[in-house]
């Protein structure tokens, strides 16, 4: 959690529960953290920007508009869509005379000393000797640059008009295996013979409004970042994920234009 000038970015969430299968608790956590931060600025119209997760919708490209859950989603602190649950609270802050707003980020944010979704796949193709994909390698998954990303959180802070949900992508879909290829290039490792999934990954696509947690290698799940675009602080840049597994970080930046 970050202050400034009165303000709150809260980048925080317990991934260590939810990844050993106590999301519920994770979430009842969070939501404290944000019932807390609303009371704390109600009634001041100062900036609070909280972090989701972008949404995977079957079959096209997810918009800002996507992902939004229902009244039983919201509530439901077990569901998958529990966190974009968690966004509508921090948006309904809005109401108590709060600029709230909600940056989306995809799971590959990437960069220089990155130890997120990117990295690991790095480190399994150094680890195993190999670099590989499930299926035929066509799914496509959002990236963005963390120092981007941090240029979106400056501001949202600055300038995000109250209840804004906003994607944050620097490409609305790279492939996974253009990925793969590029880190078995630059690692010097083969790139593997398909991996078919088993049946028990074959189930239907993430459904709107999981976020990052819904989301499997299996899923396509492209995201559109149109209303940051529409409103001037666009990130679309030449995708630099190429540059990132050659292991060059000097090349690796993000881009350098302000927004």
């Amino acid at each position: 959690m970050t202050t400034t000038k009165g303000g709150v970015i809260h980048l925080a969430f317990k991934h260590d529960a939810a990844f050993s299968g106590d999301f519920k608790s994770a979430v009842a956590a969070d939501r404290a953290v944000v019932t807390a931060i609303g009371a704390a600025l109600a009634g001041t119209d100062r900036p609070f920007i909280a972090t989701g997760g972008t949404p995977a919708v079957p079959d096209r490209i997810a918009t800002e508009y996507d992902g939004r859950p229902t009244t039983a989603d919201a509530i439901d602190a077990n569901s998958p869509a529990a966190r974009a649950g968690t966004d509508e609270m921090v948006l309904a802050l809005s109401s108590r005379r709060i600029r709230s707003a909600v940056l989306r980020l995809p799971r590959a944010v990437y960069g220089e000393n990155d130890p997120g979704f990117t990295t690991s796949l790095i480190a399994t193709a150094r680890d195993k000797g190999v670099s590989g994909y499930i299926g035929d390698g066509s799914q496509r998954w959002p990236v963005t640059h963390r120092l981007d990303t941090a240029r979106a959180y400056r501001l949202a802070l600055e300038k995000a008009p109250a209840g804004s949900l906003l994607n944050i992508v620097g490409q609305e879909g790279v492939t996974i295996r253009s990925i793969a290829e590029t880190i078995a290039r630059h690692q010097g490792v083969p790139l593997s013979l398909p991996h078919r999934p088993r049946p028990t990954d074959t189930r239907p696509p993430a459904r709107s409004g999981t976020g990052s947690r819904g989301t499997r290698p299996t899923t396509r799940c492209p995201v559109s970042d149109d209303l940051v675009r529409d409103r001037g602080r666009c990130l679309r840049r030449p995708d630099r994920l190429r540059r990132r597994v050659a292991g060059d970080p000097s090349r690796s930046g993000p881009c350098r234009a302000d927004a």
